[in-house]
């Protein structure tokens, strides 16, 4: 079963990065919509537009060029939102009454970035945002910090700290930062 899951990993990407160095992330958006999207445009799951970014993109604006070809879906019956950064620049890509909304990130919670929306943990998550400013974690360690403040324990499934540079990430089951998982 382990093999089957590992093989299948590669075709539902929740995370990742390519040899590119672009990084995608999907979160789930704590309220968000999950109305679908439904146009003329042919239909993307979450994981099939991360996927279509990971094989097809080498920047955000390539990323986000695809995105807009297509009707992205919810899954599971969870808004979601897609973060995704090169070395220039990191954004989070967000659906709202079926749109697209493209909003600057440096980081990114499960809190719709577009929609100023307040809910009872936004408050955590804005001052995480403040305290980085405009300016991008430097290092591992500053990023893991950062992974750390913004989760919660029994809610965040995982967080992963990427660094393009050497093509390797760190990857953090139910917040056991003493458990890392190296990843090349």
């Amino acid at each position: 079963m382990d093999g089957f899951v590992a093989l299948a990993a590669a075709y539902v990407p929740l995370n990742g990065m390519n040899e590119k160095g672009l990084c995608v992330a999907d979160l789930i958006e704590l309220a968000g919509d999950t109305a679908a999207v439904d146009t003329e445009k042919p239909d993307l799951t979450i994981v099939g537009a991360i996927r279509l970014i990971l094989d097809y993109a080498a920047s955000v604006d390539e990323a986000v060029g695809l995105l807009r070809e297509y009707d992205i879906h919810p899954s599971i019956g969870q808004a979601h939102h897609i973060a995704v950064a090169d070395a220039e620049r990191s954004v989070v890509v967000e659906w709202k009454g079926g749109e697209m909304h493209v909003s600057p990130a440096p980081v990114v919670t499960n809190h719709c970035l577009w929609e100023k929306r307040e809910s009872p943990t936004t408050g955590e998550s804005r001052s995480l945002m403040e305290r980085l400013g405009g300016l991008r974690p430097t290092d591992s360690a500053s990023a893991l910090e950062a992974a750390r403040e913004a989760s919660y324990d029994g809610f965040t499934l995982w967080s992963v700290v990427y660094d393009r540079a050497s093509q390797r990430g760190t990857w953090y089951v139910r917040c056991r930062w003493d458990r890392p998982v190296e990843i090349e």
